[in-house]
């Protein structure tokens, strides 16, 4: 290494470390680890973490669960304070600072036991608990559930969640919007009776709880911010006239309107049309099925 690139060097680290602290915040990121670039999941965390190319600055509560904190960092040290409401939409300003100091650099919310979580593999009851108002990145959720085939033999008039754990949870400190994409196997869709019909389909359902699925009315999800239950595209597939059919993988993709605060997105599915003998099943426990993908900027 030459004793000129080593001068460049040198001089350009004196320049950055000699730029303003609030000039310095511009590079950091918000998250669960004093590393930018982790791998692997991070579950049960106690300590938020503002990191910048220089150093890292950490937070380690109290925290309440099930709560929500903006993160305001003043260059020399990292403070919350509680979640400020805000509009769920339009051109919204960042929170201000109140008994913290500093720039917001970003949101976080707890799950029940008060802790943070960040989840990069695939799994059931994935969570983002992390949003930074700078330096986003894309993140990708990945839903995928353990339980076996599900055969549904009754009509059903509401959206149901596969399973309890069929669901992304993650927050948004500023209004804008998410996609979702689920891919599901639907197969031996038969109609029972001479002359029946069954119908199954898939789709992203928002906000609503798996305690309370009949939130998820036929056609939207009723009650909802967003109002939307997913679009269809080619998730549906019908069997009729006695004939069983092979089914495929359904596809729904929906992007959810602006909002702000904690979001969570259930994998749903329904049958209806089923006549005496029907049935509809779902396909399980493999990882080319049943998986949603969550994606925001965070």
């Amino acid at each position: 290494m030459s004793l000129r690139f080593l001068s460049i060097f040198a001089a350009a680290f004196l320049l950055l470390d000699s730029l303003p602290a609030q000039a310095q915040l511009a590079n950091g990121r918000l998250g669960l680890s004093p590393n930018l670039h982790w791998i692997g999941d991070i579950t049960g965390a106690s300590t938020v973490y503002y990191t910048n190319d220089q150093t890292a600055h950490s937070d380690s509560g109290p925290w309440s669960p099930g709560a929500q904190y903006d993160f305001f960092d003043n260059g020399a040290a990292l403070c919350h304070q509680p979640w400020a409401p805000r509009p769920t939409a339009g051109a919204v300003a960042p929170p201000a600072a109140t008994s913290c100091a500093g720039t917001y650099v970003g949101s976080g919310s707890t799950d029940a036991n008060g802790q943070f979580n960040q989840h990069k593999t695939p799994g059931p009851a994935r969570r983002w608990d992390i949003w930074n108002y700078q330096n986003r990145e894309l993140i990708d959720l990945q839903v995928l559930d353990v339980q076996g085939n599900v055969a549904v033999t009754s009509e059903q008039g509401n959206w149901h969640p596969i399973t309890a754990n069929s669901n992304a949870t993650f927050i948004v400190g500023l209004p804008q919007p998410a996609n979702c994409e689920y891919l599901q196997q639907i197969y031996a869709l038969s109609p029972g009776s001479e002359g029946g019909a069954s119908w199954g389909a898939v789709a992203c359902g928002w906000g609503a709880s798996f305690a309370n699925p009949v939130q998820w009315t036929w056609p939207n999800l009723a009650g909802q911010p967003q109002g939307y239950w997913g679009q269809q595209g080619d998730d549906t597939f019908w069997s009729s006239n006695n004939q069983i059919a092979p089914g495929g993988t359904g596809i729904a993709e929906y992007t959810s309107i602006d909002n702000v605060g904690v979001q969570q997105v259930w994998a749903v599915y329904i049958a209806a049309s089923l006549t005496s003998g029907g049935s509809v099943t779902f396909y399980g426990k493999n990882a080319a099925h049943r998986i949603m993908h969550v994606r925001f900027s965070g």
